[in-house]
């Protein structure tokens, strides 16, 4: 009997699913992308390249090519950039974390319509390192990539995901050039 409710229930699990859904390249809303301006508005030298790097590499593993003649153009601001101790050993910081804020848009370029995203931000990354500063500077910049690819990340995930805001036809790109659109 007991094997017989265990055979039953893990043939519901097994039918019902948990909601995981396999994305192939032929479900993208759109295969290519133009990667726009990229602004950091933060004191941090060079975040703009790194984020322009990290949308450079993810997007290609998540199926859309970068192509400059694309129809959807990515521009993102660097808003926020902030590194903070949370803990010390000795009167010497020991843990950091890292806290970065990014807007987007997504231009579609035939009839100007913008959709504005705001991919989970703030994105927030932690690291360790007790030595001397040369290795927390080292620590600080592995850090600050993964907190732009993890940026890139979920911009490429929210495109995937609100491809409803994409699909041909919708109001999103007959309407009039500059309506903005927030996804949510």
């Amino acid at each position: 009997m007991k094997k017989l409710i265990l055979l039953i229930a893990a043939a519901c699990m097994f039918l019902t699913g948990c909601g995981y859904t396999m994305q192939s390249r032929a479900n993208l809303p759109f295969h290519e992308i133009d990667l726009g301006r990229v602004e950091n508005k933060t004191h941090e030298p060079k975040l703009e390249d790194r984020l322009a790097r990290a949308i450079g590499s993810v997007f290609p593993e998540y199926g859309f090519d970068i192509s400059p003649h694309a129809r959807y153009r990515l521009e993102c601001d660097i808003e926020t950039f902030t590194m903070t101790v949370l803990s010390e050993i000795g009167l010497t910081a020991a843990e950091y974390q890292i806290t970065t804020g990014v807007a987007m848009r997504l231009v579609e370029t035939r009839s100007g319509n913008i959709t504005v995203m705001r991919p989970a931000s703030p994105f927030v990354t932690y690291f360790r390192s007790t030595g001397r500063i040369e290795a927390v500077m080292a620590q600080k910049e592995l850090a600050t990539d993964r907190a732009m690819r993890d940026v890139a990340q979920r911009a490429a995930q929210e495109i995937i995901y609100q491809k409803e805001l994409f699909a041909p036809g919708q109001p999103s790109q007959t309407a009039p050039p500059q309506k903005v659109q927030t996804a949510q």
